[in-house]
């Protein structure tokens, strides 16, 4: 019998992980050192120096801005992270083609990731690749200018992704053993944080799994609402699938409930003893607390280096009220002010030279996606690496 062909195509998706500014580029630098899975890495920055301690030869470093900063960086300028990224752009486009998805990634509040990141946004929005933002607040002890700089950058990031996930440093305060972090160690949790966001989703579209979950399914998950707001998950349980979950949507860093998501991504991981009847309770515990119209996909992996543990990694989106807990909270202080402000003539708002935005966010916009998202995540049980 001849063999039939019929001319398939070895389908491979393309995924490329863009770290701007310091932070971004250390997560690129900690996925590096800890992933076999095949990623296209690529550095952003304004900054030779930092460019030049990423040794690995599995990360492509682009230097922008070169002759308004001369190498040395942008100070927290994030109008010249802006510029130097826009100067740049056609630079930026090569090392996009031929990427399915990319995910960009910077810790905002300072010059490079905050300006840079919206222009490297809009690029790969202009060539139709699938976005997805993981990106870090400051912490409130860095100072009100940077948690206004990192909130402006988000707004400016909406319009162009498919899916933004933000996580608040000072979140990472909440879990229990806090007291004893040091401040190195903080910082490099919030790395670690992102870092193991894009870790997770890239695990669910290339490892093979015995109920796979492909690069379409996250595709129309996070393409089925025109919110990018999205919550990732993970949680480990040695007793059940279900106790994964559970951990998964308790940890305290995560700030929104699943009840009003739209569109789930299930992701569950054990030995080889892991039963259907696990992962039938682990996903009808989903159905129970989620939107009445939810869209689950369901992906199952056999790790047997979990040992007895069973993981499970959530992704949500497509939320019914489209309304996150910062605007919610802004809406609730604007009234109190509102109020304030009408009881007492005397009240005069304050202003603050150095609170002022940089000259590109302070343009007007109309844009479809406007709404600022905030969904910190993440169940941080391992040790810092």
């Amino acid at each position: 019998m001849s063999e039939i062909t019929n001319g398939i195509k070895n389908a491979i998706v393309n995924i490329k992980i863009i770290g701007v500014g310091g932070g971004g580029n250390n997560v690129v630098k900690r996925i590096a050192e800890n992933t076999d899975l095949d990623l296209d890495l690529i550095a952003v920055n304004t900054d030779h120096k930092q460019l030049k301690s990423l040794t690995s030869d599995n990360i492509t470093k682009i230097q922008i801005g070169t002759t308004l900063t001369k190498g040395l960086g942008c100070g927290g300028n994030a109008n010249l992270g802006h510029e130097a990224a826009e100067n740049d752009a056609e630079v930026i486009k090569q090392a996009l083609k031929g990427a399915d998805m990319v995910f960009l990634t910077a810790g905002l509040g300072a010059g490079t990731g905050t300006g840079a990141l919206p222009v490297i946004a809009k690029i790969a929005h202009d060539m139709n690749i699938l976005s997805v933002g993981v990106v870090t607040v400051p912490f409130t002890f860095e100072g009100a200018r940077k948690q206004k700089l990192a909130e402006a950058s988000i707004k400016e990031l909406m319009p162009y992704m498919d899916a933004l996930i933000t996580v608040h440093n000072d979140n990472l305060l909440k879990i229990k053993t806090s007291t004893k972090l040091t401040l190195l160690n903080a910082f490099r949790m919030a790395d670690m944080v992102l870092r193991q966001g894009i870790r997770c989703v890239t695990e669910l579209i290339l490892t093979v799994g015995v109920i796979n979950v492909d690069f379409a399914d996250v595709k129309s998950i996070f393409q089925q609402s025109d919110h990018p707001d999205a919550l990732l998950g993970i949680g480990e349980s040695s007793e059940s699938a279900v106790d994964a979950v559970k951990e998964a949507i308790s940890s305290p860093l995560v700030e929104r409930s699943l009840s009003g998501a739209r569109g789930i991504i299930l992701n569950i991981s054990g030995n080889s003893s892991l039963s259907l009847y696990e992962v039938n309770e682990a996903s009808k515990f989903i159905n129970e607390h989620t939107h009445p119209d939810v869209n689950i996909i369901l992906g199952t992996v056999i790790n047997d280096n979990l040992g007895d543990k069973v993981r499970a990694t959530i992704i949500a989106t497509d939320f019914s009220d489209n309304a996150s807990p910062n605007e919610e909270k802004a809406s609730t202080e604007n009234k109190d002010t509102a109020t304030k402000a009408t009881t007492d003539n005397t009240a005069k708002p304050k202003t603050d030279d150095s609170l002022k935005l940089p000259d590109f966010m302070n343009k007007e916009k109309d844009n479809k996606k406007s709404s600022f998202s905030a969904f910190p995540f993440f169940n941080f049980k391992n040790d810092i690496k």
